[in-house]
């Protein structure tokens, strides 16, 4: 047993009188808490509590099957001490969450993933939700962590997400991270795999373009601030009747099944979405920086149909469409 010299009390809140119970954390530092709250909390600290005390016969307690908590062991201040596996910081974030205090900062994914598991192993529902849709939080920038961290707890939802999250990044720029240590080969494969599936399905988006509605595309906004794309049906999109740009000599079809001439800078920034979709499958990565500037650039200088407001503002809007649509396949996987 740890010597007294070696233990130290928590910081307020959790060094208060009128608890009635200690936890001891992994680091040696007391939590003077209160029963009642981790027993609305925690269905686990309910039975623990529930339980017979030392000198009584008794088990030990478990959650599902695993045990989550120590039996009492030792008196302080005459209140009972229970030790936990967890460490200070992880225990003090638990705590603030299920006591009637302000949630605390969950902004750091080093102290979410911990203070999650946690969670779980002590059934609060209610800390499990909050810490869940913080994770969710970091799905796009450390999507392989999350993922790693969602599986391993079989939260299929926000496993969902952060592998769509990778779908941001190319497989080289998805380094390894040490929660993949906690999940199987299998786990990790089926990311790969679900990349690999969407890289595939890109391969047609901008070959196979019957997909594409009938006439010149054109971005509506509404009061609700929700930005939609609509489609001119009586007015064809400046890159098939343009007169002065160049023409590329091949023919597309669109879902009407007319076929049409298109300049050749259109069609030069189909192939680089193409290229920029199969590398990062992900609808938002051809919206992203200064893309749209090179077939703007593409235009010719004097082109009174494609190098216009309304013309530029067709391209933006087309690309818009172009990145739902990839989105929408993807949703598809």
């Amino acid at each position: 047993m740890t010597s007294e010299l070696e233990i130290v009390d928590a910081d307020h809140p959790f060094n208060k009188p009128s608890a009635d119970l200690i936890l001891r954390t992994s680091d040696h530092v007391d939590f003077h808490v209160h029963k009642f709250i981790l027993s609305e909390a925690s269905p686990v600290f309910e039975t623990m509590f529930s339980l017979p005390q030392p000198g009584e016969p008794c088990s030990s307690p478990s959650n599902r099957g695993q045990r989550s908590a120590e039996p009492i062991q030792d008196h302080k201040d005459g209140r009972p001490v229970v030790a936990v596996p967890e460490d200070v910081r992880t225990l003090d974030l638990l705590l603030r969450i299920i006591y009637p205090y302000e949630n605390p900062d969950l902004d750091d994914l080093d102290w979410i993933t911990p203070t999650l598991s946690a969670a779980i192993k002590y059934d609060m529902a209610g800390a499990v939700k909050l810490l869940s849709q913080q994770l969710s939080g970091h799905a796009t920038t450390s999507p392989l962590r999350v993922y790693a961290c969602a599986v391993r707890h079989g939260m299929e939802g926000r496993a969902r997400e952060a592998a769509v999250g990778c779908l941001r990044f190319t497989l080289l720029d998805l380094d390894v991270v040490p929660e993949l240590a906690d999940i199987s080969a299998v786990a990790h494969h089926r990311l790969v795999r679900f990349i690999l599936r969407c890289q595939k399905e890109m391969a047609t988006l901008t070959t196979d373009l019957t997909w594409i509605p009938v006439g010149c595309p054109v971005v509506g906004e509404f009061p609700s601030h929700k930005t939609l794309i609509w489609w001119y049906a009586k007015l064809n999109p400046p890159w098939t009747r343009c007169l002065f740009c160049h023409r590329q000599m091949d023919i597309i079809t669109d879902n009407s099944r007319k076929h049409h001439n298109v300049c050749k800078w259109w069609m030069s920034f189909l192939d680089s979405v193409q290229a920029q979709l199969l590398k990062r499958p992900f609808g938002a990565t051809i919206l992203e920086g200064a893309f749209l500037e090179k077939p703007i650039q593409s235009m010719s200088d004097s082109c009174r149909t494609c190098r216009t407001a309304s013309g530029i503002g067709a391209l933006r809007a087309f690309a818009k469409y172009l990145a739902a649509e990839a989105d929408r396949r993807i949703a598809a996987v």
